[in-house]
């Protein structure tokens, strides 16, 4: 990438890595506070819920905030027509959700769905409100300003549910968190974006957009319902309180890729729709990215299978023992989709939208036949989790190949990319198998001091496995890092002073 190009990538790699942290420590505090407070039928209550607002949010989902990212060259018509577009439609299905609402509370066979449906459809038009001005964020790599603005959301979210079920609001205190989290979000992005619509639309800019958008609309389609197929097929054929364990397993197991995600993926797509069409670039900040996510990605997933008995029992209480098996199984797929995960940037950047959207419908069958077989022959959500493992390799071999046909990026790269991460996990993985069967004779596997054994073990073992071998991909990376944090620390503080400085000799002017 060209200097400032890389600069401004690693800038805000660096600023949706801090607020990223930021909000997994809220995330993760306030579901331990509210799993203590709430019961597995609130969450899978909200769970059913979710998946109904998400999967028809993706009907909405036209794509047309990507193109305003990924266009070389857009003007405000284009601005204009996404917005109210998007008001038009996104208002439009809150008034079928309120219209279906009966009959999915029927569906889900919980009348508590049909009146959270009717408060949570004001979502999709807080959505709409601010889907733009956050795509200007993101085009401009000003994610600094982004990272606030998601920050904002979930402070707001996760502190306002606590309280309310303290007060005894039950699975409405989740409902009224996410409905104004949403609302003061919409507030500060329009804030940082400095930008509002005019009374003005254009056909023809929407339509300027549309064959990338129909696409991604597609995609998004696909992609949530891959994504939610397992939450809807476990609450019609095992009910809601199977949900409600499996939620809180899968929610686990996939936090640390949702937020490697959120770090990484929105600023990478800026980052290559501007070298879009240099491919070799490309395929070395590909092969680096990879490398630095599987030396993250290893270690946290080896640890959670080894803390998962400690880890629920502990923060969550016995009544959550059934979740321990599905996210200990579920620990191989997350790693697996942390390292799929790197390549959807590129695909967008690249404009495979349509080939992507052709595979996900192919292995969207292959994971539901996978998962009503698994609860028919009465696996449970333990077969379920089986099938989400089995389904993210057939789709990582079907990404891979994807990457091969239109980048020329081969398997033997994607798998030395993460050579090093590879060895020292298995080192990780060994001591913990070593440690666990020698001390369970002694130690309860679900007690707090087998967590903290296992987290301390984890920590030093990767670590002194890098002292030791010393891969130079590795360190490499970490130098990298390292010197990027001491950049961006340099310049802040340097602006800090020049604030101080300025404010001093004002005040003494005023004298």
């Amino acid at each position: 990438m060209g200097k400032n190009l890389a600069q401004k990538t690693k800038e805000g790699v660096a600023w949706n890595a801090l607020f990223g942290v930021g909000r997994w420590i809220l995330r993760f505090g306030a579901s331990v506070i509210l799993a203590r407070l709430l019961f597995p039928s609130d969450f899978g209550v909200m769970g059913a819920v979710t998946v109904i607002l998400n999967f028809t949010k993706r009907m909405s989902s036209f794509g047309f905030n990507l193109v305003l990212v990924q266009k070389k060259e857009i003007n405000d018509d284009h601005k204009d027509a996404v917005f109210y577009f998007n008001l038009l439609l996104e208002s439009l299905l809150a008034l079928i959700i309120i219209a279906l609402a009966a009959y999915l509370a029927d569906f889900f066979h919980n009348q508590a769905v049909e009146k959270i449906l009717y408060v949570m459809s004001i979502i999709f038009i807080l959505d709409a409100l601010g889907s733009v001005p956050k795509a200007l964020l993101q085009r401009k790599m000003k994610f600094k300003q982004f990272g606030i603005v998601q920050l904002t959301n979930t402070v707001t979210g996760m502190i306002i549910p606590i309280g309310l079920a303290f007060l005894g609001f039950g699975v409405w205190s989740l409902v009224w968190g996410k409905i104004l989290g949403s609302i003061f979000g919409v507030i500060i992005v329009f804030y940082y974006a400095r930008w509002f619509p005019r009374l003005s639309f254009k056909f023809r800019a929407l339509k300027e957009m549309f064959s990338f958008g129909f696409w991604v609309y597609a995609n998004n389609l696909i992609n949530y319902t891959q994504n939610n197929i397992d939450y809807f097929l476990i609450a019609r054929l095992l009910g809601i309180n199977a949900l409600g364990y499996y939620e809180r397993a899968f929610n686990l197991m996939n936090l640390p890729r949702l937020q490697i995600a959120r770090i990484i993926n929105s600023v990478l797509f800026s980052a290559y729709s501007k070298i879009q069409e240099q491919n070799e670039k490309i395929i070395r900040t590909l092969k680096r990215v990879q490398t630095s996510i599987a030396f993250v990605g290893y270690p946290i997933m080896i640890w959670l299978f080894f803390a998962a008995p400690s880890f629920i029992t502990v923060l969550y209480g016995p009544k959550w023992t059934p979740t321990i098996a599905p996210l200990q199984i579920m620990c191989i797929s997350g790693l697996i989709n942390t390292l799929t995960m790197t390549f959807f940037p590129v695909i967008l950047a690249k404009g495979l939208v349509a080939q992507r959207t052709v595979l996900q419908g192919t292995y969207l069958v292959i994971l539901s036949v996978l998962i009503v077989a698994s609860t028919k022959l009465g696996f449970g959500i333990v077969g379920v989790a089986w099938s989400v493992v089995i389904g993210s390799i057939i789709y990582l071999h079907f990404i891979l190949w994807l990457m091969w046909k239109y980048l020329r990026y081969s398997p033997f790269t994607f798998i030395r990319a993460q050579r090093s991460a590879f060895v020292y996990g298995s080192i990780q993985l060994f001591a913990l198998l070593l440690v666990v069967n020698l001390l369970k004779k002694y130690i309860l596997v679900e007690s707090l001091t087998m967590f903290i054994i296992v987290s301390v073990v984890s920590v030093l073992v990767y670590f002194t496995s890098h002292m030791v071998i010393g891969f130079q991909d590795v360190q490499e990376v970490f130098n990298e890092i390292m010197g990027d944090i001491k950049k961006l620390f340099h310049k802040f503080t340097s602006k800090s002073a020049r604030v101080t400085l300025s404010q001093k000799v004002s005040g003494e002017e005023n004298s």
